[in-house]
């Protein structure tokens, strides 16, 4: 059988909140795939575990034994600099695994409009949004909210796999 393996932000924000409400969703239906969860930060494995308890939880060291077949998700693009999700990341590249990513927001539109408003911090994150459009492109599948979204991506970098599933979620899209 087919392993989703979905990558689960413990953060703050609300993509990080929309992932888990996704998770949450998926947790409790009888799927034609096994969900197995990869925490943000190894810390989290116990939180996820009490909340979680009938769900597989990965390690990095357990994803080098998994199979090429395995599809990967990811909340939001992988950051380049070093990190958990850019390195699982790589290794879904590396492992030739597919992958898909559920993205909120436009990278070029986000670092234009934090550079307007003087936040010089966002560039040390410059790398990330020069990188992310190929990220992107890299992906089998990226999800977005909104056909807005889907048509910047198209129309911007090039990306024709997208697919659109709106952030609220109600009884017709079950």
């Amino acid at each position: 059988m087919l392993n989703l393996i979905f990558y689960y932000p413990l953060g703050p924000g609300a993509p990080s909140e929309v992932s888990r409400n996704i998770f949450s969703e998926l947790v409790n239906r009888n799927l034609p795939f096994n969900l197995i969860v990869l925490p943000q930060r190894g810390k989290g494995k116990k939180t996820f575990k009490e909340k979680y308890s009938k769900v597989n939880i990965l390690t990095f060291k357990d994803l080098f034994k998994s199979s090429s077949d395995d599809v990967i998700h990811f909340t939001m693009s992988p950051l380049v600099f070093p990190n958990r999700r850019f390195l699982f990341y790589l290794l879904s590249l590396l492992n030739h695994r597919k992958f898909i990513i559920n993205y909120h927001g436009d990278p070029e539109t986000e670092f234009k409009i934090k550079l307007a408003n003087k936040d010089l911090k966002h560039l040390l994150r410059f790398l990330d949004y020069i990188v992310t459009p190929f990220i992107l492109k890299s992906a089998d599948t990226v999800i977005v909210n909104s056909v807005f979204m889907k048509n910047l991506f198209k129309s911007r970098y090039n990306i024709e796999n997208i697919i659109v599933i709106p952030n609220g979620i109600d009884s017709s899209w079950v």
